[in-house]
């Protein structure tokens, strides 16, 4: 539907961001020392990031746990529906490498 695009554009934007930036090990660092203000908007962004990673790169693996991280400080917080749709397609997009990764 029309909202899910918009959001796909902007979760685009995010990882491009962050995929672009010259010093990623800065930023996840800034993104770990965040508390749990927020969590939800910055768990939306780090999951974008592993979502829409470059083709042929595979998400890091401290992208990964950043986002365990902030997904266990929400402590059975009901997640908005941009997080659990950037997660869905995080998740599916972690699952698609690892079939390739395994080939």
């Amino acid at each position: 539907d029309a909202l899910t695009q918009r959001w796909a554009i902007r979760f685009q934007w995010h990882a491009r961001r962050f995929h672009c930036h010259l010093d990623r090990t800065r930023v996840l660092a800034r993104y770990a020392q965040q508390g749990h203000e927020d969590v939800q908007r910055s768990a939306t962004h780090v999951a974008a990031w592993i979502a829409f990673a470059p083709v042929g790169s595979i998400a890091c693996d401290s992208e990964v746990a950043l986002l365990a991280n902030m997904l266990r400080l929400l402590e059975g917080e009901l997640p908005g529906p941009r997080l659990q749709e950037v997660v869905r397609l995080a998740a599916q997009s972690k699952e698609d490498c690892m079939c390739l990764h395994h080939m």
